[in-house]
C-alpha cells in the first residue's frame, strides 16, 4: 500500500428523514497520494460533495458520519509556523482520523495542513474587506512573518494563480467571477497546505475562466507539491487536470484508475456509459448517448451491484452479490463481476464484454 496523504476507509454518511435513512455515502474507500491531483467524478447525487464535506467534518444534521475512517497524515515539517503545537504535530505525524478528531485539532490543521474550496466559493469572500486584508490576516495569525513580509507572501501566492498585484487592493465586488475564484484558491494557499480539497470550483464559469482555474491548480501542484482532491461532474475538466480518477455511483466508488486509462479503456459499465454521454467538440458526428435507466432512490438501494438495473452486461450474480472494489490491473481498481470472481477471488479478462452483449 502506498503512503497516502489521505486514506478513506469504509466511509458511510447517512441522513435522517421522515421517510427513513438516506445512505448517501455507503462504504467509500479511496486514497489521495502525495503530490497528485485526484479527480472524483460521477453524476449529480452520487455522493461526491458529501465525501468532501465528511473530510472537512462539515456534515450537519440531519446528516451524520455513521462509520468509517478518514486518515490524514501530513508531513509535519512541511512548513513550521509560529503557533505550531508540538502535541498536535506529533499526532499528525502518526496519522489522524478526521472522523474522531477533537475540534481543537481540526481547527489547528485547517489552513495549515489542509484547505477547502467549497462550491460557489467565490461568495465566501468578505465583501467589506480588501483581498489583501483577508490574505494577510491569515498569514500573520499563523506565522512569524511581519506585515510587510506577509504582504509579499500574499503577492507571491496571487502570482501563482495569475492574478496581478493590484488585486490585493481590490474589494470582492470589483473582481470578476473567475478572479474571485482564483482569489479564493490563493487564500487557501497562503500557509502552503499539503492538501487542497476543491468541490466543483469551475461550476457556472465560462470556458475561458475555467481554463484559468485549471491552470492555477496545475501551478499550485507544480510549485508547492500539494495534493489536490478535485470534484467535478465535468469529465472534460478531469481529462485536462487530474492524474487519477475515481468514479462514484450511488454512494460507492466503482472505478479508480490513471486518467488516461479511464478515457482510453474504461472498465466499469457505468464509466463506459458516463463517457459516452459526455458531449464532444471534435471527431465524427455521433449520436450522444445517455446512461441507461433511471437514477436510483437513495432510500432503497438495490441489492447486489447498484448499477445492475441499468447495466447492459448484467448477470444473475450482479442482482444479489455486491462486487468489491479490487485491483484488476496495475494501478486500476474496479467493482464489477465482469472483472473479478468473488468466489475464486480471481481477476477475469473482461475484454470479451466490450462488444455490448448482455450476459445472463
Amino acid at each position: 500500500m502506498t503512503d497516502d496523504l489521505l486514506t478513506i476507509r469504509d466511509l458511510r454518511v447517512y441522513f435522517h428523514s421522515t421517510r427513513g435513512e438516506y445512505k448517501v455515502v455507503d462504504g467509500v474507500n479511496l486514497g489521495v497520494r502525495r503530490n497528485e491531483i485526484l479527480g472524483l467524478a460521477g453524476e449529480s447525487g452520487s455522493g461526491k460533495s458529501t465525501v468532501i464535506e465528511a473530510i472537512g467534518r462539515l456534515i450537519e444534521p440531519p446528516g451524520y458520519i455513521a462509520a468509517g475512517e478518514i486518515i490524514f497524515k501530513p508531513q509535519t515539517d512541511h512548513q513550521p509556523t509560529r503557533d505550531a503545537n508540538p502535541a498536535f504535530e506529533s499526532q499528525l505525524a502518526a496519522g489522524v482520523d478526521l472522523v474522531t478528531a477533537e475540534q481543537p485539532l481540526l481547527q489547528y490543521l485547517r489552513w495549515r495542513h489542509m484547505s477547502y474550496i467549497p462550491q460557489a466559493s467565490m461568495n465566501a469572500l468578505n465583501p467589506i474587506m480588501r483581498i489583501k486584508r483577508q490574505m494577510v490576516d491569515a498569514i500573520t495569525a499563523h506565522t512569524d512573518l511581519s506585515e510587510t513580509d506577509a504582504h509579499q507572501r500574499a503577492a507571491e501566492v496571487l502570482d501563482i494563480v495569475k492574478l496581478p498585484p493590484p488585486v490585493l487592493e481590490a474589494y470582492p465586488h470589483e473582481l470578476s467571477g473567475g478572479m474571485k475564484q482564483r482569489a479564493i484558491i490563493a487564500i487557501g494557499m497562503t500557509l502552503n497546505p499539503q492538501l487542497i480539497v476543491a468541490d466543483e470550483p469551475t461550476t457556472a464559469l465560462d470556458v475561458n475562466v475555467q481554463r484559468a482555474i485549471l491552470d492555477a491548480l496545475l501551478r499550485v501542484k507544480a510549485e508547492t507539491d500539494a495534493s489536490i482532491l478535485f470534484v467535478s461532474h465535468d469529465l472534460a475538466i478531469h481529462a485536462e487536470l487530474v492524474d487519477r480518477m475515481a468514479i462514484m455511483y450511488a454512494g460507492k466508488i466503482v472505478e479508480v484508475s490513471p486518467v488516461h486509462d479511464i478515457f482510453a479503456a474504461p472498465k466499469h459499465p457505468y464509466t463506459q456509459q458516463l463517457l459516452k454521454s459526455a458531449p464532444t467538440l471534435g471527431g465524427e458526428r455521433v449520436r450522444q448517448e445517455t446512461v441507461l435507466g433511471r437514477a436510483l432512490d437513495r432510500l432503497n438501494w438495490p441489492s447486489g451491484c447498484r448499477f445492475h438495473q441499468r447495466c447492459p452486461f448484467v448477470m444473475e450474480r450482479c442482482k444479489h452479490v455486491e462486487p468489491p472494489l479490487v485491483e484488476v490491473a496495475p494501478g486500476r481498481s474496479v467493482a464489477c463481476h465482469l472483472h473479478y470472481d468473488v468466489e475464486t477471488q480471481q481477476v477475469i479478462n473482461a475484454d470479451e464484454f466490450a462488444d455490448g452483449r448482455t450476459h445472463d
